[in-house]
């Protein structure tokens, strides 16, 4: 009885949901459709299509390689079209039970695409198998269009499930608007007080002594806000309720003057302000949130902001700042608590000079910094050590690599460090030691790189003991591969794979970085020498080839004493020019001479030599006979 009431039911709903099972979720040669949370409350016409076989079985591509069966994604069906099986090309329902068997079968071998391979395509793709209405041009915009004409929706709470959600949304945001519109102060006002007025004195009616002091009141509150209103700067919009004053997208070449008194809180955004004078905010005493983000800032001369003895908040991020006078941030009684820098400084040169600005700026009332996303290679020594009240510190998004000794100096107040998304490979012993000094605080040291190797037993080590409140889950290897994604707490020294414990480092920084150096010179200097070779090739050859020569005639002159030293013919010949007299020397010679030369053989010759040499012989080669 209850089922024929439900069908009963269903059958007043919509004439043609006769053979549907909204129970059990069955509808017949259906493309049935729901709504994605979030995305369906922002754009109610998008969701999730599924397609059901002749048994109302649903089929839809769920993600990647996966196309469920009888358990639709993101929950039951809201809404469904029926199609005529009588347009299907072939034999009616076999066909297109194939056809949905088909592109399931097809789409589990298809990763999820949100653009080209999702559950709409999944479902044209099936009609166009089975030649739906003659057709094989079935896309997923035809579908989203024809299943939000078509489509019925199941029953009122499906209904109020895919339109509610939608509807709430646009009231908030109606609502936000108008609010927002309305805060802005309205001339009416002041019109409507000075007609009812002018009617009470036209007519002579009487008015209470406290109900025209109360419209008085009125009076110079709108006469106020009306004039306010009127001293507004051109191209900025004052809203006297909030004690606003936003210049946003307007081109501006200089910070707007006249800014009215009431004003609290000035924005100054997208806009070609190349450069912060000393008079920019003159006037502006009152003034204690100053957002200047995405104007193109360069330069902050001395004194940038000193006549903003109010301000506690400034907003400097998005810019291009290369210049920073040292005294660009000093502002009397030192008032200022939260500074934005982040994406801000365009080169190291901007890192020194931002140093020095911090250090002549008396910010010691400071108590969030953000330096984010400024590719930041390295931190100078004590470069927040004149920041003493510092309680936030967000370091995120650059390309830091190390932490060495003093980085943190004299930030005894720092509560969160953040160090995220950095190049950080490890942390050695200074850094840790470094790390250590700062206490009892939040330290977040997540989407590094990091590299597991023998070194980093260290980092696994104090992360383990360290009594800092730690991001641990996030501290994951970057590499190798084999430990990809693992945790680094409790990572043992066998899972990294080293078979010894790991020793202490060899060599200090220092050290190292000195032997580098020093390669680096001597390999300089030898490119030099050689380079000067190359360059005196020629005279160094010639100068080779004289030694060379020089060499021997002094060796052949030995050689050749050597010889006739060793000849036993002439071992008789005295070398005494000493005894007896001149010419009978003379003589003596001659009779040597003659003696000799009849007694050596006729291919030697004797020659005059030197007192200091013998005599030389030459032998002659006979002639070849050819």
């Amino acid at each position: 009885m209850a089922e024929a009431d439900d069908s009963d039911m269903m059958m007043n709903y919509h004439g043609d949901f006769l053979k549907s099972d909204r129970k059990n979720s069955r509808y017949p040669y259906c493309i049935v459709w729901t709504p994605i949370p979030i995305l369906s409350w922002l754009l109610p016409f998008i969701g999730h299509m599924g397609i059901c076989t002749s048994a109302g079985v649903i089929r839809d591509f769920a993600g990647s390689y996966f196309v469920s069966e009888d358990n639709m994604g993101f929950g039951r069906p809201t809404k469904y079209w029926k199609l005529d099986v009588d347009k299907v090309c072939g034999n009616g329902a076999a066909t297109w039970d194939k056809a949905v068997h088909d592109a399931s079968e097809e789409y589990k071998c298809r990763p999820h695409n949100l653009c080209f391979d999702n559950c709409h395509s999944h479902v044209a793709m099936a009609l166009n198998l089975m030649r739906y209405d003659n057709s094989t041009s079935w896309n997923m915009v035809n579908l989203c269009v024809l299943s939000l004409i078509y489509g019925k929706h199941v029953s009122w709470a499906a209904f109020l499930k895919t339109w509610l959600p939608f509807l709430m949304l646009c009231g908030v945001l109606g609502t936000f608007i108008l609010t927002f519109n309305l805060q802005e102060p309205r001339t009416f006002f002041i019109q409507q007080i000075l007609r009812d007025m002018n009617y009470h004195q036209f007519t002579g009616t009487f008015i209470p002594t406290v109900e025209r002091m109360r419209r008085g009141l009125m009076l110079e509150r709108a006469v106020f806000a009306a004039s306010a209103c009127l001293d507004c700067p051109s191209g900025c919009e004052c809203f006297a309720v909030t004690r606003t004053v936003k210049c946003v997208s307007k081109d501006l070449l200089t910070v707007p003057q006249s800014v009215p008194e009431y004003a609290r809180t000035v924005v100054i955004t997208g806009n070609n302000i190349h450069q912060i004078a000393p008079n920019s905010f003159a006037e502006m005493e009152n003034v204690s949130n100053i957002i200047l983000s995405n104007n193109r800032i360069t330069e902050m001369t001395s004194h940038s902001f000193s006549a903003l003895i109010n301000l506690r908040f400034l907003d400097l991020s998005g810019n291009q700042l290369a210049l920073i006078h040292p005294e660009a941030l000093s502002i009397p009684g030192s008032p200022l608590q939260e500074l934005n820098l982040s994406r801000s400084l365009y080169n190291f040169t901007a890192l020194t000079d931002l140093t020095t600005a911090l250090r002549w700026g008396g910010l010691r009332g400071l108590l969030r910094l953000d330096l984010s996303g400024n590719h930041l290679a390295l931190l100078p020594p004590g470069m927040f050590s004149h920041l003493p009240n510092l309680q936030q510190l967000f370091l995120t998004n650059n390309s830091l690599v190390a932490v060495y000794s003093g980085t943190f100096s004299g930030m005894n107040h720092l509560e969160v460090l953040d160090l995220t998304r950095n190049a950080f490979g490890t942390f050695r012993a200074e850094a840790l030691q470094e790390l250590d000094r700062l206490g009892n605080i939040r330290i977040l040291l997540g989407d590094n790189p990091y590299t597991c190797s023998c070194e980093i037993h260290n980092f696994v080590t104090w992360l383990n003991e360290s009594r800092a409140q730690l991001d641990v889950d996030a501290v994951r290897c970057a590499s190798p591969r084999a430990l990809s994604d693992t945790r680094l707490r409790g990572l043992s020294v066998q899972a990294i794979g080293c078979v010894v414990p790991v020793q202490a480092e060899v060599a200090d920084l220092t050290l190292q970085t000195s032997y580098v150096f020093l390669g680096l010179v001597l390999g300089f200097v030898g490119m030099v020498f050689l380079f000067v070779l190359y360059l005196n090739r020629k005279g160094m050859k010639k100068w080779i080839n004289e030694m060379r020569d020089a060499c021997r005639d002094v060796l052949e002159g030995y050689h050749y004493r050597y010889e006739i030293d060793s000849d036993p013919r002439l071992g008789h010949i005295s070398a005494d020019n000493g005894g007896g007299s001149t010419s009978s020397s003379r003589r003596a010679q001659g009779h040597l001479r003659l003696s000799l030369s009849q007694q050596l053989p006729n291919d030697t010759c004797i020659v005059q030599v030197p007192s200091d040499a013998k005599v030389k012989q030459v032998t002659a080669t006979p002639p070849l006979n050819l």
